[in-house]
């Protein structure tokens, strides 16, 4: 009902301040108007006393049609008040119908052949195109201010890891997904929104292959707006086998020596957020642990604080707790030996210095070092034999050692040989 009580609501043109002609239009009767065509555009023009320009007549012939559909909306509301039959109201309707597509047809041919004339314009396509004006020239500025910005070495390229390196001072990205987030944050730093510079300044960022690729779709889509370009961008480069590499490069990662731990975890946590393995928060995390320098601590800590519910939380809740535990101001504990079975050997059979109880024969004093023992080996360093604190060189023997050892001489002196009774 809006189209009804707004005569004008379909086609709303500009007003313009040149006299109208007084074109009568019939409408005792509802009857629809003959086909406008070019060829017959001047036959339906009002005839006029003097002879007038082809602009003026279509713009006269343009509001005669615009009087006919407005008498035509006012007949038919008027059925609808006086509650006129249905047959009367069909009829009315698709007179009316017929007048409004003979106007909107005329309309675009004269806006086709007069582009400079305003009043063959609807106020949504001059709205449209002030918009587009105003985009056009905010460009042109903002490019001539800010060329030197957007032109500098900051920009990212396209070269990511599995591809050759075509760009020898440019970072190589771990996903298309880090070079796109690099590039829109680039754009956002010197004011120029992708969603409306992308297409003049992603060229610089490409190689002549990945280029040739970008022009080709803008030729078939020039009006393409910049998530779908995103997402046109991913499939083409984002293959499952560059998806695999850069995830085989994440379960690689180990932290280096005198690396700080939250550098090390934000780094981590952020390759996964790039390769999509945030998404597998369980053997993401152990992975993470165990990356780590003082892996034994960190995995001590999780276990004890959370043990399976570790299970339940993300990723990120995960990485912010190893930060948490300050691990770069922690000693770290020594791992301790595993078997092929992969048991914990007990501390006793690592101790080189325990000898056992069986083979010595002693009680588990002889385990300790004694007093003396120790002031010896402090002897022992001085160059000094611990026994006969005489100089100790390779080879030394004393019999202090042997008879505080309670042992025979390893060269005993032969026995004298008996005959036999």
């Amino acid at each position: 009902m809006s189209s009804i009580n707004n005569p004008h609501s379909y086609d709303n043109v500009a007003e313009v301040g040149e006299t109208r002609t007084n074109a009568q239009i019939n409408t005792s009767y509802v009857q629809p108007s003959p086909q406008i065509t070019d060829e017959n555009t001047a036959a339906i023009a009002p005839v006029s006393s003097f002879e007038q320009s082809p602009e003026r007549m279509a713009l006269e012939t343009y509001r005669a049609l615009q009087d006919q559909v407005a008498k035509l909306v006012a007949i038919y509301q008027d059925m609808i008040i006086r509650g006129a039959s249905a047959e009367e109201k069909t009829g009315a309707s698709e007179a009316l119908q017929s007048a409004r597509a003979e106007m909107k047809d005329y309309r675009q041919i004269c806006k086709a052949r007069y582009p400079h004339r305003r009043e063959f314009f609807t106020w949504q396509e001059l709205s449209a195109e002030q918009d587009a004006a105003c985009n056009r020239s905010r460009l042109v500025e903002n490019c001539s201010s800010s060329a030197e910005r957007y032109v500098s070495n900051d920009l990212p390229v396209l070269q990511f890891v599995g591809e050759p390196k075509w760009h020898p001072s440019k970072v190589v990205h771990h996903s298309v997904e880090s070079f796109l987030r690099t590039f829109e944050k680039e754009l956002g730093a010197i004011n120029l929104p992708a969603e409306q510079y992308w297409s003049h300044i992603l060229p610089k960022c490409l190689n002549d292959a990945q280029k040739s690729w970008l022009d080709h779709e803008l030729k078939y889509s020039p009006s393409i707006s910049w998530p779908e370009m995103r997402r046109k961008i991913l499939d083409k480069y984002d293959t499952p086998e560059q998806k695999m590499r850069a995830m085989e490069a994440v379960i690689r990662m180990r932290q280096k020596k005198n690396e700080p731990t939250e550098s090390y975890v934000r780094h981590y946590q952020r390759r996964c957020i790039e390769t999509g393995l945030d998404k597998e928060p369980v053997p993401m995390i152990l992975i993470l642990l165990s990356s780590l320098e003082k892996s034994n601590f960190a995995l001590t800590s999780v276990a004890t604080k959370f043990g399976d519910l570790f299970r339940g939380h993300s990723l990120d809740y995960m990485c912010q707790y190893i930060i948490d535990l300050q691990l770069d101001d922690k000693p770290e504990q020594p791992k301790r030996p595993r078997d092929a079975d992969g048991y914990i050997i007990p501390d006793r059979h690592t101790r080189p210095h325990v000898r056992s109880k069986k083979s010595s024969g002693s009680g588990p004093s002889e385990s300790r070092p004694s007093p003396s023992d120790t002031s010896a080996s402090q002897k022992k360093s001085s160059s000094l034999c611990r026994y006969c604190f005489t100089p100790w060189f390779r080879g030394h023997k004393c019999e202090e050692f042997f008879s505080k050892n309670d042992r025979k001489p390893r060269n005993p002196k032969p026995l004298a040989r008996h005959a036999p009774l």
